[in-house]
């Protein structure tokens, strides 16, 4: 029995050799704008990154995420009379440019709702102030096409696109709106470990290890 245990501990040892885990590395840039009435152009950089020993490289994906603070959303009737009107006001990011390749131009986080009033009506001069509003977008994480080329580092741009619109109220009511924002990248890279060739001292071990069985199968078939 100690003889079967050892040797089943040998064995799992050999076969763990040269086999190390997937490692995963990280790269953020994080960038504050603003205030400003509305929209907002970004960028992010990211430094050149340096493959671990012993592994290479198997993908990388992109994740980027917006944080936009209406500090000011008010609306005001400018009109002699009363206004009945329903107001909405929508965000968006959109990648618009990538030092490295044109992997996400043009992709865009869902329209996300800031505010929508459902049907109101003000009295003429009334204003309602409805910040702050905060909400948060994500894009990704979006695999890139050229891996290899955002090791040496990366800039990617972008803008924040804001969109508002009254159904009613005859183009008399005024909106004041001032935003700021954070916007946050990560990079991540997926690296492998390269396959390692057994050692002659292994296989030596190995082999001894097989001959040992097959011995201890013989004796005990004798």
């Amino acid at each position: 029995m100690v003889i079967n245990r050892f040797l089943t501990v040998a064995v799992l040892a050999i076969l763990a050799t040269g086999i190390a885990s997937a490692d995963m590395l990280v790269t953020t840039d994080a960038v504050a704008v603003g205030p400003n009435t509305t929209d907002f152009d970004f960028s992010l950089v990211f430094p050149s990154t340096a493959t671990p020993a012993g592994f290479h490289l198997v993908g990388a994906t992109l994740a980027i995420t917006d944080t936009i603070t209406d500090s000011t959303l008010t609306l005001t009737n400018n009109a002699s009379s009363t206004q009945h009107f329903k107001f909405t006001a929508t965000s968006e990011a959109d990648i618009t440019s990538n030092s490295v390749d044109s992997t996400f131009v043009g992709a865009a986080t869902a329209p996300t709702l800031v505010l929508s009033t459902g049907l109101v009506s003000f009295t003429s001069g009334q204003s309602v102030t409805y910040s702050p509003i905060t909400i948060t977008e994500s894009l990704g994480p979006l695999a890139v096409s050229n891996a290899a080329g955002y090791l040496g580092g990366a800039t990617i741009g972008g803008s924040t696109l804001s969109g508002t619109q009254f159904l009613g109220g005859g183009g008399n009511i005024k909106v004041d709106q001032s935003q700021e924002a954070t916007v946050t990248g990560e990079l991540i890279f997926d690296f492998a470990p390269n396959a390692k060739t057994p050692e002659p001292t292994s296989i030596f071990l190995f082999g001894t290890v097989l001959l040992s069985l097959g011995f201890l199968r013989k004796r005990r078939a004798n």
